[in-house]
């Protein structure tokens, strides 16, 4: 192993209903691992489910809540085992950190934003924000946008950011199996014309703007579509079901709730357009995961 170095890749988002930023950093280690030269050694560090096979260091400290674990565990993990760089893949590290680490930040709405967010989460994860980025070797993030954001609100130096634009992963194409779409139309009641929005059920995506505007439409009657909103439910969300009675349009939406990985596909394919009216996105994943299925799509104007 002479010349080679041991990095610990953090997977604390990849967890079994994971979201786009868990996707990403799955799929990331996998082709970390793959790709990486010969005596370079890939290492997970997780609280939660190790992936198979990869290399994983033991399990250390709390396995919730993952704030804890990262300022608690983690450090002790840098003491312990022998790793030459850690990279931590959703913006923050911890406070008491010595070793060598690059970080990926993927968007900076906790700061552009923070209204969109909970207090709890704005108090304590915007001072980390600006620390990991600070003492990071490298800050990596995943559009030019959110680079520009890094240098503005961050003032982290543009030689010190790498820009790493995420892909929709191979089994996103607009070839899917009669198969897949039997089972995905009979699993989601997809039985006519559907438009389909794809992310957390929160107020940065901006639903309400969506249903009001599907409502105007469906009125005039040049909108007999379905809107099907496929996600999990995400923060100061409950008021949704009050807009939609509200609207009168109870019985043209339909929330599907989180969706496992293998449905998205057909989900897209199945529809007749994608809408993605999302107030801010350090990229947008489900942009072009809809894009790769040949589906049209409709997005905000946003970077």
């Amino acid at each position: 192993m002479s010349g080679g170095i041991r990095i610990a890749y953090e997977t604390a988002t990849v967890v079994p209903r994971r979201s786009g930023i868990g996707r990403v950093a799955e799929q990331l280690a996998y082709a970390l691992d793959r790709t990486a030269r010969s005596g370079d050694e890939v290492w997970i560090l997780t609280n939660g489910d190790h992936l198979a096979g990869l290399r994983s260091l033991p399990r250390r400290g709390p396995s919730r809540p993952t704030p804890l674990w990262m300022q608690v565990a983690v450090p002790r993990v840098a003491r312990e085992e022998r790793m030459d760089l850690f990279h931590f893949t959703n913006s923050t590290a911890p406070v008491a950190f010595a070793a060598p680490y690059v970080t990926t930040i993927h968007d900076l709405s906790l700061i552009r934003m923070p209204e969109m967010h909970p207090l709890r989460r704005r108090a304590y994860q915007r001072t980390l924000l600006r620390n990991s980025a600070a003492r990071a070797r490298r800050v990596l993030t995943i559009s030019n946008a959110s680079a520009h954001d890094l240098e503005h609100y961050l003032d982290v130096p543009p030689e010190k950011i790498v820009v790493a634009p995420v892909a929709a992963d191979e089994r996103f194409h607009a070839a899917v199996t009669p198969d897949d779409v039997s089972r995905v139309a009979a699993a989601y009641e997809l039985d006519r014309p559907y438009v389909v929005y794809v992310g957390t059920i929160e107020p940065r995506k901006n639903l309400r703007q969506l249903l009001d505007g599907f409502a105007r439409r469906h009125r005039a009657g040049d909108l007999p579509h379905q809107l099907v909103c496929v996600g999990p439910y995400g923060w100061l969300c409950r008021d949704i079901e009050e807009q939609i009675d509200r609207l009168g349009i109870e019985h043209q939406v339909r929330f599907t709730g989180y969706v496992p990985f293998d449905d998205l596909p057909a989900l897209y394919n199945l529809a007749e357009m994608f809408v993605f009216p999302s107030l801010y996105e350090g990229f947008g994943l489900p942009v072009i995961e809809a894009m790769a299925c040949g589906t049209p799509v409709i997005i905000g104007r946003v970077p």
